[in-house]
């Protein structure tokens, strides 16, 4: 049976920054030319720093990370998945390969609906109250 534990946090507004672990990690942010971005990847990270000791009850300086070819960082201690936008950073963490993924909410276009789902789809989408769709898309 796999674990797996997901953090969600949103960006917090300060400027100063503590270098990260591994120098590599901090290397790769550095050179980062968007501010946002920048932003976006410390504090996911600063994430993963929170994730890994609050689940493993260990601090980050005891796990290796390397960076893979295929520009994926992976440790040597657990699978992890890292995602942020422009307001919200999420982590991870598994004992298996794991995947995670946020996304700001925006308004779907019109006719959006039509282009993605089937027949059959379409019909049972028209069926459900307003108040239910929600629950309905997640399940």
């Amino acid at each position: 049976m796999s674990t797996t534990v997901v953090y969600v946090a949103r960006i917090p507004h300060i400027d100063s920054f503590e270098p990260l672990y591994p120098p590599e990690r901090q290397a790769e942010i550095d050179r980062v030319s968007s501010k946002k971005v920048k932003r976006e990847k410390y504090f996911v990270w600063k994430l993963l720093e929170y994730a890994i000791l609050k689940t493993l009850g260990e601090p980050i300086e005891n796990i290796r990370f390397e960076k893979r070819a295929d520009r994926k960082w992976v440790s040597d201690r657990i699978f992890f998945s890292l995602s942020h936008t422009d307001s919200v950073v999420a982590v991870a963490l598994s004992d298996r390969e794991v995947g995670v993924d946020v996304e700001r909410i925006r308004p779907h276009r019109q006719g959006l609906e039509r282009q993605i789902l089937t027949a059959r789809e379409l019909e049972e989408l028209r069926s459900i109250g307003e108040a239910d769709l929600w629950e309905y898309i997640i399940g």
